[in-house]
């Protein structure tokens, strides 16, 4: 009886996982279908770019020893491109220098606006 339980609840949860994945993809391909919409859309007048926040990614392996270092260093990646110049910028920073936090996003996005137009 335990094992019919057991068995039904699974395949429950599978079908539901299998109904949300295709519910993702099925809104990964619309917001694909809008961007491609928008970027024809961009034009002189009408200022289209899209950017991307990475997660931290590690830098470098260190060969040194545990003792020496205790936590790995963490890079903070943002990219913006702009559809209508084709210009992209990619802004790097170490997250021991600034967090990555609304302040720090918004001064990539000021650098980039002026920097295409």
């Amino acid at each position: 009886m335990y094992e019919l339980y057991v068995s039904t609840e699974e395949n429950t949860e599978m079908r539901m996982a299998k109904i949300e994945r295709a519910a993702h993809l099925q809104k990964a391909d619309q917001a694909r279908s809008y961007m491609a919409a928008d970027r024809m859309a961009a034009s002189e007048d009408i200022f289209v770019f899209s950017f991307d926040l990475q997660k931290p990614l590690p830098f470098s392996k260190l060969t040194t020893s545990i003792a020496y270092c205790k936590r790995n260093l963490y890079v903070c990646n943002f990219g913006c491109q702009d559809f209508y110049k084709n210009i992209s910028q990619m802004f790097v920073w170490p997250e021991t220098e600034e967090s990555y936090g609304f302040q720090e996003i918004s001064s990539c996005l000021v650098k980039h606006t002026f920097h295409v137009n």
